[in-house]
């Protein structure tokens, strides 16, 4: 309503004629899949709304990995977003509980989505997350698990009435920054010697060639066994048949960029 003054000098009977006042709404959210906008605290659901802006502060590559940590009632599921092709999944408190996956539904300008990885980040205006069993009634037994409306940007003239371009860009690299200290002067096991290996008869015929070669002990998952200077060993791999390192030795030396070696070198 309007704001309105009555001077009460002298008066004992004050009259005041209340007129109401358009105000212009600063958030509004989409109810149901027909794009009709209301402010938030007139709709029966639990309804909040996400802004194009406030989603794409840290680019994400979906719809999901954006709303993480900006809804309340949600549970995200996923990864980095430097791990690329990756989908996170929400859960959405609905009428029965949390349901993930195809319980929640998306809603994009009034047509259903299969896909939420489908969408573009950058074609999002605003995201109306619809939770709780009153969601139904908006959308129907679809909406039973709560609803995900998006709203797309539209075209729409500045103030000036001047064209105007939005570029968005983005670079990701990644490497190596720093890694464990790993010691490089004693070998697998528990053990500091070697233990021989003598060939019997009813051993695999392929083991004979390793026959009074040493290995060390395989059973403990340990890194102080004997010191690594070069000696003639029998690795893990020569006693399975069938390959070309069957029967064959090795040198016992470290292996200081072993784990380096597994990221990519930049």
């Amino acid at each position: 309503m309007k704001k309105i003054e009555v001077d009460i000098a002298g008066r004992s009977v004050i009259d005041g004629v209340m007129e109401s006042e358009l105000l212009g709404l600063q958030e509004v959210v989409v109810t149901g899949g027909y794009g009709i906008k209301r402010a938030p605290k007139s709709s029966s659901a639990l309804n909040q709304v996400v802004s194009g802006d406030k989603l794409n502060d840290i680019r994400q590559p979906n719809v999901n990995n954006a709303l993480a940590g900006k809804v309340s009632g949600i549970q995200f599921q996923g990864q980095s977003a430097a791990a690329l092709g990756r989908t996170g999944n929400i859960r959405l408190r609905g009428d029965g509980g949390f349901s993930t996956g195809n319980g929640i539904l998306y809603v994009v300008d009034g047509t259903i989505l299969p896909n939420s990885a489908d969408l573009n980040m950058d074609d999002i205006e605003d995201i109306s997350v619809l939770s709780g069993p009153a969601a139904a009634a908006i959308l129907g037994s679809q909406g039973a698990n709560g609803a995900i409306i998006i709203t797309t940007k539209k075209a729409k003239l500045s103030g000036t009435k001047t064209m105007g371009i939005e570029v968005n860009a983005g670079f990701m690299a990644s490497s190596v920054y720093i890694l464990p200290n790993y010691q490089n002067d004693y070998g697998g096991g528990d053990l500091s010697n070697f233990v021989k290996y003598t060939w019997k008869p009813t051993d695999p015929a392929y083991w004979k060639p390793l026959d009074g070669k040493f290995y060390p002990n395989y059973s403990d998952d340990s890194s102080w066994g004997p010191r690594m200077a070069g000696q003639e060993y029998i690795p893990w791999y020569s006693w399975y048949p069938g390959t070309q390192y069957t029967g064959t030795t090795a040198k016992w030396v470290p292996q200081p960029d072993n784990a380096r070696d597994f990221f990519d070198k930049v």
